[in-house]
């Protein structure tokens, strides 16, 4: 499979031969090239520059990037040179004279194309941003259960221990993990020093330890609340 770098150099080689392409093509038939002539070359040669320039910026793109950016980006590449490039090759060609309503196409063409390209990137960015904030708030979750699972694997923890930290394990699981609340970072620090009294006690575990898990599971009901009223106020 060709690399990014390859398919950048692709592109960008592919669109300079493009260019120079329309360039010979010009001069080899426009005999005395009028001023709107010239106009309609610039502006074609504009036009598949910017083509160009935005399928190489999609090539830099990390594999992360959003697929509607990159298929809302080849779709206004191709609305805009469906536009653009008939507009300035009638020109270049001679078959049009009017070189004010070139201009102005061209430039609400460009602007057009370049006002789509940022707000799709800048949407594709928030959208990643979200997706890592949600797989964090996951892997928040996700370590908290680890946590209390491989103090559930301790042998030596008591009946009355095991019984209290099975329902603290099933509080956490029904956790709202889209919502992020006050209470995670608390839960985790409590899990870690529950893990570490238990541990340490090599024998039976201290009394300190059966009255942290039932400050967790209280505060794992508080946690559930709080991620019901903050999918309440999404709304």
């Amino acid at each position: 499979m060709p690399s990014q770098n390859s398919r950048l150099k692709v592109v960008l080689i592919v669109g300079l031969l493009w260019m120079v392409l329309s360039l010979v093509i010009f001069l080899l038939l426009a005999d005395e090239p009028t001023r709107t002539q010239w106009l309609g070359l610039t502006f074609l040669l504009i036009s598949e520059g910017a083509a160009v320039g935005v399928l190489a910026f999609l090539e830099i793109q990390p594999p992360t990037a959003g697929s509607l950016f990159r298929m809302g980006s080849y779709a206004a590449v191709i609305l805009f040179a469906l536009f653009a490039l008939p507009m300035a090759v009638v020109h270049a060609a001679g078959a049009a004279t009017s070189s004010s309503i070139l201009i102005v196409s061209e430039l609400i063409a460009l602007v057009v194309l370049l006002t789509l390209e940022i707000l799709l990137f800048v949407s594709s960015r928030s959208s990643a941003a979200s997706d890592r904030a949600a797989a964090a708030r996951m892997g928040q979750s996700l370590s908290l259960l680890a946590s209390l699972d491989d103090i559930l694997k301790i042998e030596t923890l008591s009946p009355e221990l095991t019984a209290k930290l099975k329902k603290l394990v099933e509080e956490v699981r029904f956790f709202d993990r889209s919502a992020v609340t006050s209470s995670d970072k608390l839960l985790s620090d409590k899990a870690m020093r529950l893990s570490e009294l238990i541990k340490g006690a090599g024998g039976d575990a201290p009394p300190e330890a059966g009255k942290l898990i039932e400050e967790m599971t209280a505060l794992a009901k508080v946690r559930q609340r709080e991620g019901q009223d903050s999918q309440r106020g999404g709304f």
